[in-house]
């Protein structure tokens, strides 16, 4: 998929503010998750799954990239309206599924930083990473409907380059 890609489309795409915004709470999540299974649960006991899970990691990143590069990546009206809206519904899905787990357990798996005198909750780091970035799959999905044949989360102004004859 990455290798069928308009090349100055993907510049375009990883130049706006809006993929970086996406990225920073994605991997903000995957770090609170991090360190949520691997410190506060303990989960994590031998080399091979932690190669495992750092394995699931990379390809979450991956699949994050090439979703977020829609505009860059000859595909169907279809299947960039249906993956974003799938993706989206998972994000929201795994974000309910955390805020539940708090509901339900009464622990917020929070990690102080005694130095600041603040603690961050783990749980409620990972879940507003998931709304996040449900909202901005939605988002994909609702203007991909809009714009049939335009992009979607490229902002390109035009500009005007006289030539002298």
């Amino acid at each position: 998929v990455l290798l069928s890609t308009n090349c100055q489309c993907v510049k375009l795409v990883l130049s706006s503010f809006e993929f970086w915004f996406k990225m920073y709470y994605f991997f903000r999540a995957l770090i609170a998750y991090c360190i949520y299974y691997a410190y506060i649960r303990g989960d994590i006991r031998s080399v091979l799954e932690c190669m495992d899970f750092i394995l699931f990691l990379m390809v979450c990143s991956l699949i994050v990239v090439i979703f977020s590069l829609f505009d860059a990546v000859p595909t169907t009206l279809f299947t960039k309206i249906a993956s974003s809206l799938m993706v989206g519904l998972l994000s929201l899905v795994f974000a309910a599924s955390w805020n539940w787990y708090v509901f339900q357990n009464g622990d917020d798996s929070s990690v102080g930083f005694n130095s600041f005198r603040i603690s961050v909750s783990m749980i409620a780091t990972m879940s507003n990473g998931f709304q996040i970035f449900a909202i901005y799959f939605w988002k994909q999905a609702i203007l991909s409907v809009l714009r049939k044949d335009r992009c979607v989360s490229i902002r390109y102004a035009p500009y005007l380059k006289w030539i002298d004859d």
